[in-house]
């Protein structure tokens, strides 16, 4: 038999089993029902240390006992084993967090008891602070709603105000309901407008929440009881992720409230965004970010289709977007089995809500056709269930190769019209079209060129975009 390796030992010590515990549990696994002179044997653990550590396997339901002569050992079930170890490490994670809270609890109670000393004010020049860490923004952001009295104003761009409501939503609702007045300005809509529900389910009605649309949004902060305000560095970065000017200084703090209430007095309101209330209607529809809108990726092999997708859905989870993929059900197997083999956590990814499938036929398709209003509700309550579940954004993979095996290719464009009425700047949709499928249609030149206007952009398999509507 082989050496026991250290790694699957180490491994197993991380679930709470000691060194000892550890190689019994491999041997005892390995060599099906052993006595514990063979599990001596071959682990090198001498045998009154085994009968030491047997009860506490026991207890954990590791190993068991098979009564006679000679005493034998078994593992029940491998699977059910580690399973078991998995929840036994999050019940004691459970049972450590929940004591951290009472300590910090203890704490910060200990800490306000004590009397501080006075700190001289540092008067009207204030202070300034620059915040570059993503966990460290977001702690910072939301000790400032924490700490508003009076009034929150944000200005920023609507990826932003997105992440807002999701990643410090709890300390904006708190803020409301405890009076504060909240302002929002950002971009106008790229198509319908889903901001107003967003907001609409945040926030209880009859809230202080405005909401305001201009374009051209050069400087983008926040500021509270006009006592303090964090500024983005850059706007091409969207939160948590770009780095924050965290100022108290009442000079630059009289600059950006007098900034904020020019261009609130100048922006459209929500209800009246319509391409007419705004002075610049041909800039209404705003630049989309980089990697969000409509792309059409054509591909000429599985094995890139599924980089391109497992590369995706990383990008995803390191940005807190949740994905959908849109396949036929006779594929779901072989696309799962084959991200997990490219390294994808897929499990892991729908126990997350990161990912999750969704059939063709069942959900698009009608008397072998897609109508209209399916398209747009699907994808629209898609979009809010993951809002709702705290989620930055959306992408939205669409197999194409299966919808032109059964609809028509007019049928197809409509398909594809309809996706441009619900995108948003922290939504994509990707269409995936096999290179084949396209040179077989019956004018291939023609249907490439209807299709390259309805996309924002069409990506080829060496994820390169040849073609932007954007750049144009």
């Amino acid at each position: 038999m082989q050496k026991i390796p250290d790694e699957s030992v180490k491994l197993l010590s991380e679930f709470g089993l000691t060194e000892t515990q550890a190689r019994i549990f491999i041997t005892v696994s390995r060599l099906g029902s052993p006595t514990v002179t063979e599990v001596s044997k071959i682990s090198g653990i001498r045998r009154e240390e085994i009968y030491r550590s047997l009860p506490g396997l026991e207890r954990s339901g590791l190993i068991q006992r098979i009564m006679g002569h000679p005493l034998r050992l078994r593992v029940p079930d491998m699977r059910t084993a580690i399973n078991l170890l998995v929840e036994q490490e999050q019940s004691r994670s459970k049972a450590r967090i929940s004591e951290l809270a009472d300590r910090a609890t203890n704490l910060l109670s200990i800490i306000e008891s004590e009397d501080s000393p006075e700190i001289e004010s540092t008067g009207r020049n204030g202070e300034f602070s620059l915040v570059e860490e993503k966990e460290a923004v977001h702690s910072l952001i939301a000790a400032i709603i924490t700490r508003a009295q009076d009034s929150i104003d944000i200005l920023q761009s609507r990826s932003n105000v997105l992440w807002l409501l999701s990643g410090v939503g709890e300390q904006l609702r708190d803020a409301v309901e405890r009076g504060v007045k909240l302002r929002i300005l950002t971009e106008p809509p790229q198509g319908r407008d889903r901001l107003p529900k967003i907001i609409e389910r945040r926030f209880s009605r009859g809230s202080t929440v405005e909401f305001k649309y201009m374009v051209e949004l050069k400087t983008l902060f926040l500021i509270a009881d006009d006592a303090e305000a964090c500024l983005v560095t850059s706007n091409s970065v969207r939160l948590p992720k770009a780095h924050l000017f965290w100022t108290t200084n009442e000079n630059l703090l009289s600059l950006l409230r007098e900034d904020f209430q020019s261009r609130w007095h100048a922006a459209a309101h929500w209800m009246t965004v319509d391409g007419v209330s705004i002075s610049e209607p041909k800039k209404l529809f705003v630049e989309r970010i980089p990697g969000f809108g409509h792309t059409m990726f054509v591909y000429n092999s599985e094995d890139m289709k599924l980089r391109f997708i497992a590369d995706r859905l990383e990008q995803c989870a390191e940005d807190r977007f949740a994905a959908v993929y849109v396949c036929s059900s006779s594929d779901m197997d072989m696309i799962v089995s084959s991200l997990v083999k490219m390294g994808i956590d897929v499990n892991k990814y729908i126990e997350d809500g990161l990912l999750a499938f969704r059939d063709f036929k069942d959900n698009l398709l009608h008397n072998d056709g897609p109508i209209a209003e399916v398209v747009v509700d699907f994808w629209e309550n898609l979009y809010y269930e993951r809002v709702d579940m705290g989620f930055n954004g959306f992408l939205g993979i669409i197999d194409m190769d299966y919808a032109l095996e059964q609809i028509s290719i007019e049928d197809v464009v409509v398909f594809e019209r309809e996706i441009d009425k619900v995108l948003s700047t922290d939504m994509e949709i990707v269409c995936i079209y096999p290179s084949e499928s396209l040179l077989m249609a019956k004018d291939p030149i023609d249907l490439f060129n209807v299709l390259f206007h309805l996309h924002d952009a069409v990506v080829t398999e060496k994820y390169r975009t040849v073609v932007s509507v954007l750049d144009e």
